[in-house]
């Protein structure tokens, strides 16, 4: 039915068009055929958009993307069915956004594009969609906390951005194109491209090699550009003249309050002498594209530090932590605590499922590390062993009070078992990204084989009888797949990817496709947030980026707030302020604390101490209880 219109189309001749669409609209609607009443009212919503009667354009569009979402709904439909409808939404969607933009519409256009985001949850397979019906409602939920919410939609070769308050909801919007000049691909892409090539965390580039993996100066050979890069670095940071040393910080239980007093200046502040922007030009390319039209409208020191992300495509590659304006001497992360949402309406599905229960002991945990594989499988899939991951597991074990899972016990079948009930779960594995998959150890292994080193021939492993079969098991054996996470219920606060140690090629690096679909699905399975590292970096600054990072969280620290603090930590550490040791590592779902008594109290007297002049009598009451407690347990123990 929509050919003869499509054809009219073509040539230009709108009336007729228009015409065709038209009867065969009624003809699909007298016989009841609601998908081809779809494609015909979004092919009329073009030719009306194409005429220049948008409101009419609107109305198609709208109408065609509410029933296309419920033909998507239909059981009996088969995949293919609700991919084309997928598919074709998105397209109509695209279509209302601009049109409404063109009516200055803006926050209907959001509420468009919130629409495209939020079907994502029902795609996976799991979850229902809550998508606000209204501008209002939208605005709403930005209103509900305190966070500013810079919103992308990327379209074609068309880039929008909305900045939301929530005092003031919409406060500014920005329509950019994103062709490359005389080139191929979009200015993201090109951008992320030579981002990578500036930073070295290209898959098995000399700056994330094991061979940085010790603060060694092992970027000799980095271009100029990047060497300037490392001089500011050096040369700009208050605690740079006295970084921690490595001993220093593996014996410390927090760095919170030194770096949060320390970093709390704004642009402009007492760092406004230091050096202008010396870094990669693609990163403030960035900057430029992504955060400056919005600067002037971002909060004051005075308010809220915080900033939530909602992205599109390629833009969940950006490394937000290290942009920065070339007047400004504080990078993203210090400004704010970041976080990236899947859609606005995240914000109210996201702490709903099971409750957690505060408690006196450490939050329930979950810590995966170098599970072990057979011969066949590490040669074939290119992932060695990992002792440095199985070092992060103990450590984070250790400082979370659980077990880890490590070589032959880090099984499919176990760490399934484990999952459900974690409040916090750590996963230092190898990732294919290709197959948005975690390893995990087939089980019936007793200790690694040897696999020779490709490129020196040496054997990396001690033998083993039952390693050594030439056979390879099947993928379901050794991947916990984005189909297996969906198959979960998850009641954890937080979920850690620490992919940091998978460098080789074959596996190929982090892609927008591969990340999304592994972050939505353990965010569809019940995972609050997961945190994700979008290169190789090198072990010991992971080390002391997750030791800042989990210690914070216990002393009752926000997800958000824990890694900022700990990318300024590895930032201000000998040897590893380079970008590429702390910028890779992003936060997504919704912020949250970790539920522990303790941590609990430490935030709470945090909070007190912060404003004392007004929380006087609280700090007085608190103090007459501590002594009150203190006789208690005194005369307790002399009566024993």
């Amino acid at each position: 039915m929509c050919l003869p219109g499509r054809i009219h189309l073509s040539m230009g001749r709108m009336g007729e068009a228009l015409a065709s669409f038209e009867a065969g609209l009624e003809l699909a609607e007298g016989q009841g055929h609601w998908e081809e009443e779809a494609r015909l009212r979004h092919q009329m919503g073009i030719t009306l958009w194409k005429e220049g009667n948008l409101e009419d354009a609107a109305l198609q569009l709208r109408k065609a993307s509410t029933l296309l979402d419920t033909l998507r709904k239909q059981s009996q439909w088969s995949k293919d069915q609700r991919r084309n409808a997928f598919h074709l939404q998105t397209e109509t969607l695209h279509s209302l956004q601009k049109v409404l933009v063109c009516l200055g519409r803006l926050e209907e256009a959001l509420l468009a594009a919130e629409w495209e985001k939020c079907r994502i949850p029902l795609e996976v397979g799991r979850g229902k969609e809550h998508c606000p019906a209204t501008p209002a409602a939208l605005m709403e939920l930005v209103r509900r906390q305190k966070a500013s919410v810079l919103y992308f939609s990327i379209i074609g070769s068309t880039l929008f951005t909305w900045l939301i308050t929530p005092q003031k909801g919409v406060v500014e919007f920005v329509e950019q194109s994103l062709e490359v000049e005389g080139g191929e691909g979009t200015l993201i892409e090109q951008h992320l491209e030579n981002m990578r090539e500036s930073l070295g965390v290209n898959v098995n580039s000399s700056v994330t090699s094991p061979a940085c993996a010790d603060g060694g100066s092992g970027r000799e050979n980095v271009e100029e550009e990047e060497g300037n890069y490392l001089r500011f670095f050096n040369r700009s940071h208050l605690l740079n003249a006295s970084s921690y040393s490595l001993s220093s910080l593996f014996s410390l239980g927090s760095v919170t309050g030194s770096i949060a007093s320390e970093a709390g200046s704004r642009c402009g502040s007492m760092r406004s002498a230091g050096p202008s922007w010396q870094g990669p030009s693609c990163l403030l390319a960035l900057y430029e594209l992504l955060v400056a039209p919005m600067d002037q409208f971002l909060p004051p020191p005075s308010q809220p530090r915080e900033l939530m992300l909602v992205l599109d495509g390629d833009l969940h590659l950006v490394p937000w932590p290290v942009l920065k304006g070339p007047s400004c001497n504080e990078f993203l992360c210090e400004r704010f605590s970041l976080l990236v949402l899947p859609s606005l309406s995240a914000l109210r599905t996201g702490h709903k499922g099971k409750s957690l229960v505060a408690s006196e002991e450490i939050p329930s945990s979950v810590v995966v590390g170098n599970p072990a594989l057979p011969n066949a499988v590490r040669a074939e899939w290119g992932w060695p062993n990992l002792p440095y991951a199985e070092q992060e597991a103990n450590i984070v074990g250790e400082l979370l009070g659980a077990k880890p899972l490590v070589g032959p016990a880090a099984t499919k079948e176990n760490v399934l078992r484990e999952l459900a009930d974690a409040q916090c779960i750590h996963l230092a594995t190898h990732v294919s990204w290709q197959l948005s998959a975690l390893v995990v150890s087939p089980g019936g292994i007793v200790e690694p084989g040897p696999i020779k080193d490709k490129e020196n021939g040496e054997d990396q492993e001690t033998a083993s009888d039952l390693s050594t079969s030439l056979e390879v098991p099947p993928p379901s054996e050794f991947l916990l797949t984005a189909t297996d996470i969906l198959n979960l219920k998850l009641s954890a606060k937080l979920v850690v990817v620490s992919s940091c140690h998978t460098r080789d090629e074959r596996q190929g690096r982090a892609s927008t496709q591969g990340v999304l679909r592994l972050v939505r699905s353990l965010l569809a399975a019940g995972a609050h947030c997961v945190l994700v590292s979008l290169w190789p970096v090198p072990d010991t600054a992971v080390k002391i980026l997750l030791r800042t990072f989990y210690s914070s969280l216990l002393q009752g620290a926000r997800l958000s707030r824990a890694l900022s603090e700990a990318m300024m930590t590895v930032q201000h550490t000998k040897h590893f302020a380079h970008p590429a040791n702390w910028a890779g590592f992003l936060l997504f779902g919704v912020d949250a604390r970790l539920s522990n008594k303790v941590a609990l109290m430490g935030q709470a007297l945090c909070q007190l101490l912060s404003t004392p002049d007004k929380c006087r009598h609280a700090l007085r009451v608190t103090l007459h209880l501590v002594r009150f407690r203190y006789r208690e347990d005194a005369s307790s123990g002399e009566s024993g």
